[in-house]
């Protein structure tokens, strides 16, 4: 493909991801859906905690999850800040991208801050790009539980 057309899909992505984050924190979940292929694959490992005892892993395959992440965050604020990208194509429609992550997340039980990377395949179905696989790694997390202080998780 040649550089100009690699330079609109390049933009594609960036948008792609740009809207990931504003529709998540919006809540715009008939929206934030269609960035994904019906068979993503997420895999996320330092999720935030309603309780103690809550899982800070998560694996699942689908755009079923998206109903899950509704009902998570339904009384959650959410402010992702997703930079610094670093995209790679491996095909004429195909490519795969790390991103910087810092977000906060305002929960009923605690404040949650977390610094980590995206790590995402992207695949072009009729003439648009979307989300195929994407992993979440944590560098670190910060849990601010609201009946004590500030704790670390290991993410």
């Amino acid at each position: 493909m040649q550089d100009g057309n690699r330079r609109t899909d390049l933009e594609e992505i960036w948008s792609l991801k740009h809207r990931y984050a504003r529709l998540i924190d919006t809540k715009r979940w008939d929206g934030f859906i269609t960035l994904f292929t019906d068979d993503v694959v997420w895999d996320y490992v330092g999720l935030p905690r309603l309780t103690r005892e809550d899982t800070l892993e998560m694996y699942q395959v689908g755009t079923a999850h998206v109903a899950g992440f509704a009902t998570m965050l339904a009384d959650v604020q959410t402010v992702h800040h997703i930079v610094m990208p670093e995209i790679r194509f491996t095909g004429p429609d195909t490519a795969e991208g790390v991103w910087s992550l810092h977000d906060l997340l305002f929960l009923p039980t605690n404040r949650f801050e977390g610094w980590g990377h995206y790590y995402e395949d992207y695949v072009r179905i009729g003439g648009e790009w979307k989300i195929s696989r994407i992993i979440m790694r944590r560098l670190k997390i910060v849990e601010q539980w609201y009946d004590e202080g500030p704790t670390q998780a290991a993410a």
